[in-house]
């Protein structure tokens, strides 16, 4: 009886287990779930000049909207723009209410760790943003400790702000910080170099706002799901539009083209630099020629051994050579190209 209870028990963990593999299933790529849904969710908050709306439309632009859109098309899908809380973007993007943060995102060690990141593509910084009136007082760090801040939450600014010692108070974005200190709800604000270019100053809605002491240098990129292969493409992506002059020409719409990484800097980043070309391209012309001339006086030896006579041994010898130098120089021209 415990012969059977023991096969019968043996048959039921065999079936169990066929039955699992047969529940498991393929796990779809994140290139493959945005194809098959057709859009690119993307997450942002309002920053002018990366992503925000002109008055009167419902339209998100922007220099990360504008390329945004561009990557949207090269994939094949519609892009849609989800306002988020900036704070929870990583959590945002594991639970797949978006597909990628791509908002001025600074490259910080707590955001490489939550999520997969590209390469960066674009320059900033962190500055300080005060009255006009008192600026003069407030162009030193130490200064600047008196002074209420408003930050955006989860953002790198809070994250200098912390790191100087700074007596902040935590709000939804960069746009929410400046209006506190308009309103005179705080003495000053921490926001990106980029859009305090953009939105502080004259001829903006904060004409008597400016930025005084620039806290840190930084660099935007975008963030996709941990294991994601949209990186790749994104790479790839940013790679081609500055290497086409397409980054180019949307920075100049938004004035942040003295900030975008160049195209020798990104094409680096996905393919070998020229310096390496160079030295692969020598690498292997050396090796194939000694390899080609190693192979003839091989083979002329058994010329000898097989009594070919003398004559014939050095053509033989010397064609053989003239070939693995040709070799060579094709090696080195397809390489080189």
């Amino acid at each position: 009886m415990k012969k059977v209870i023991a096969v019968i028990c043996a048959f039921a963990l065999v079936a169990c287990m066929f039955a699992g593999c047969g529940a498991k299933k393929t796990e779809t790529s994140d290139l493959e779930y945005v194809k098959e849904k057709g859009t690119l969710v993307v997450g942002i908050t309002e920053f002018e000049p990366m992503d925000y709306k002109q008055a009167g439309s419902d339209e998100w632009v922007g220099f990360d909207a504008d390329m945004a859109r561009a990557f949207a098309k090269s994939l094949g899908v519609d892009v849609k723009f989800v306002l988020i809380d900036w704070d929870n973007k990583a959590l945002e993007l594991s639970d797949k209410k978006i597909d990628c943060a791509w908002n001025g995102m600074t490259l910080t060690d707590e955001v490489k760790s939550s999520m997969d990141c590209t390469k960066a593509y674009c320059n900033n910084g962190q500055v300080v943003i005060v009255n006009k009136d008192v600026a003069d007082k407030y162009n030193t760090v130490e200064a600047c400790k008196d002074l209420k801040f408003a930050v955006e939450a989860g953002s790198a600014g809070e994250k200098a702000a912390k790191e100087n010692g700074f007596n902040i108070t935590s709000v939804s974005d960069q746009a929410s910080a400046l209006l506190e200190v308009k309103s005179g709800t705080c003495d000053a604000a921490v926001i990106d170099r980029l859009m305090a270019a953009a939105m502080v100053g004259e001829g903006t809605n904060y004409a008597n706002l400016t930025y005084t002491v620039n806290l840190c240098d930084e660099e935007y990129g975008i963030g996709f799901r941990k294991g994601s292969d949209l990186v790749e493409k994104a790479n790839e992506f940013l790679a081609a539009s500055a290497a086409d002059g397409t980054m180019e020409k949307i920075a100049e719409q938004y004035g942040v083209q003295a900030s975008i990484i160049k195209e020798d800097k990104l094409i680096k980043m996905n393919i070998f630099s020229e310096q390496r070309i160079l030295r692969y391209s020598l690498f292997w012309c050396v090796r194939s020629y000694y390899e080609s001339v190693r192979r003839t006086v091989s083979d002329s030896f058994q010329c000898i051994e097989r009594r070919f006579p003398a004559n014939l041994q050095i053509v033989y010898f010397y064609i053989g050579r003239f070939n693995s130098a040709r070799l060579a120089y094709v090696v080195w021209l397809n390489v080189k190209v």
